[in-house]
């Protein structure tokens, strides 16, 4: 999907957003490249708590940089 937006589309930027209940898919965004820009604090009750909404993203320049050290 990355490589598709910043080759096939042209994409400068490409952002997410989780949860801090799910940290096993915050990990595999981070271990990507993404990287935390935003923290929106107590914005989802689920299950008798709230929970943090975490923004993350990946720029152009940063994805390509890192598509190549893994080449």
């Amino acid at each position: 999907m990355l490589r598709y937006g910043f080759n096939s589309i042209n994409l400068h930027r490409i952002d997410l957003t989780s949860f801090t209940f799910n940290p096993q898919a915050i990990h595999v965004y981070e271990k990507i490249g993404f990287k935390r820009e935003w923290v929106h604090r107590d914005t989802l009750y689920l299950d008798g708590e709230f929970h943090d909404k975490i923004t993350m993203a990946i720029l152009e320049d940063e994805f390509r940089s890192l598509h190549e050290s893994l080449s």
